[in-house]
């Protein structure tokens, strides 16, 4: 979905003093991405630091209320009703474990937890309780394992030997909440439903 241009009209009636530029929010998502929680930023949080984080997984567009549809949004107001991750870091710099729980849920107590990473380009997966990707001859009983292997990732790779700028997420990239503020105005294109490899919905707009 290209961008729009939002502008503010001159006295003569020429076009915009300013011009503030608007995306659809998958479109918003790639223009953002350095905004994204990454391995880096999670090492980096000390022992004990708190944050809540937007998540954009593929529930997103379900979330976001069809009056936004084709209309530019801040992000805070657009993203309002989508799920917020509140995180505790534990460990030091060599750890990306935290005690987190996603918000609304059926169950809101936190669990100490790896995130689940970008193993390859907009694939994601739980991270194990060792910090890594399913290994080869572990129980594989929600299909990660056959999902990473089948979407050529590395089984058995921990996060350590992923790049520091990896996002790290929850079924899909993250944010923090108080950068929304920062970033570019976003709308809702209309949504088509597909199926992505591993069976689960996927939204594209």
């Amino acid at each position: 979905m290209a961008p729009f241009f939002l502008g503010r009209p001159k006295g003569d009636g020429r076009r915009y003093v300013e011009t503030m530029i608007a995306y659809g929010w998958q479109r918003w998502l790639d223009e953002t991405t350095d905004r994204h929680v990454t391995v880096g930023a999670v090492r980096s949080m000390t022992h004990g630091a708190k944050a809540t984080f937007v998540v954009f997984c593929r529930n997103t567009c379900d979330l976001v209320d069809d009056h936004f549809v084709n209309t530019a949004m801040r992000p805070e107001t657009f993203f309002r009703d989508c799920y917020r991750m509140r995180f505790e870091k534990v460990g030091g710099a060599d750890s990306v474990l935290g005690l987190w729980t996603v918000l609304p849920g059926t169950d809101e107590t936190p669990v100490e937890s790896h995130l689940h990473i970008e193993f390859c380009p907009g694939k994601w997966a739980p991270l194990t309780d060792s910090g890594a990707l399913p290994a080869d001859d572990a129980p594989d009983p929600w299909g990660d394992r056959a999902f990473v292997a089948e979407n050529g990732g590395t089984l058995g790779k921990h996060w350590r030997g992923f790049p520091d700028a990896t996002r790290l997420g929850w079924r899909g990239p993250m944010m923090r909440e108080e950068d929304l503020r920062h970033c570019p105005l976003v709308f809702k294109a209309n949504c088509v439903q597909t199926e992505d490899e591993d069976g689960d919905d996927e939204m594209d707009a």
